[in-house]
C-alpha cells in the first residue's frame, strides 16, 4: 500500500494493521494515498491537532 508513496512507512502501516490501531502520520500525501487505497484507519498529524 506504501510502495508507490513511500516504502519506508510500511513497517508502521503493518504494525497498526496487525495492533487495530489509527496510523498517525505527518504524511499528508501518505494519508491521502492511503485513504484512496480504502484504508480509513489514518490519521494527519494536523487532522488529528485540529480535533483535540
Amino acid at each position: 500500500m506504501c510502495k508507490n508513496v513511500d516504502e519506508k512507512d510500511t513497517p508502521y502501516l503493518a504494525l497498526s494493521i496487525e495492533l487495530e490501531i489509527h496510523l498517525l502520520t505527518q504524511d499528508e500525501k501518505l494519508a491521502a494515498h492511503l485513504k484512496q487505497e480504502g484504508f480509513d484507519k489514518v490519521i494527519s498529524l494536523t487532522d488529528f491537532l485540529s480535533e483535540i
